[in-house]
């Protein structure tokens, strides 16, 4: 769930992994090379930072170059999401609960985004993202918004996650009118020549088109 895996141990309990904003997986028999998430191979190694070996020769590893991921165990996993204060999958919640969630926040709309407590599993980058797609402002109040406006955000936001998750996370695949690809100072908005702006709002940098998405309509 969102940056959470968790990997149950026979009936032992369950081996959980947060993967922090570089972590991910791998697993490679002896003699194979260690692919990353997008199946190349994952260099340097020296960013493994766990890795347990079993006994047919295989290995299952922890990377994480920014360290800022864990790794550990616990014996709930019910227990564990409830200890995290995790709100519904972001790619498993019904439109009118998510409404209804984000209705009860107040202030912008990018933070509410990514609090975890409203919905686990939209980070930065897909927030700016989805958010573009929509049309919305990052700093749109949400208490201006209407129905029609946070049902799309609802829609636009399993889109762009369904999506990632169909190419593999491997972002050169996804469609060419995405905010992601263009994601760089002095850039220009996919759908035009505008140049985007670049903010920090809710304490991570935001991109987001000034004329695709008004802040004033």
């Amino acid at each position: 769930m969102g940056k959470h895996l968790l990997i149950q141990i026979e009936k032992n309990g369950w081996l959980f992994l947060h993967f922090g904003m570089t972590g991910y997986p791998s697993y490679a028999q002896d003699g194979q090379t260690i692919l990353n998430a997008y199946g190349n191979p994952a260099l340097p190694e020296k960013h493994i930072r766990v890795q347990f070996e079993f006994e047919d020769g295989g290995r299952f590893n922890f990377h994480e170059q920014r360290m800022f991921g864990k790794l550990g165990f616990t014996p709930d996993a019910e227990a564990y999401f409830k200890a995290k204060k995790l709100g519904p999958d972001a790619l498993l919640v019904e439109k009118k609960p998510f409404v209804a969630a984000l209705k009860k926040r107040k202030g912008e709309l990018k933070p509410a985004l990514m609090d975890q407590s409203v919905v686990a599993g939209v980070g930065n980058v897909y927030a700016d993202e989805l958010l573009y797609q929509c049309g919305l402002h990052p700093r749109r109040k949400i208490s201006e918004l209407t129905l029609e406006a946070l049902e799309d955000v609802h829609c636009q936001m399993v889109a762009v996650l369904k999506n990632t998750v169909d190419v593999n996370a491997d972002r050169e695949q996804l469609p060419a009118h995405y905010l992601l690809h263009v994601r760089k100072p002095k850039a220009v908005c996919p759908q035009g020549k505008h140049p985007l702006t670049i903010e920090s709002i809710g304490g991570r940098t935001t991109y987001f088109c000034p004329v695709c998405q008004p802040l004033n309509v």
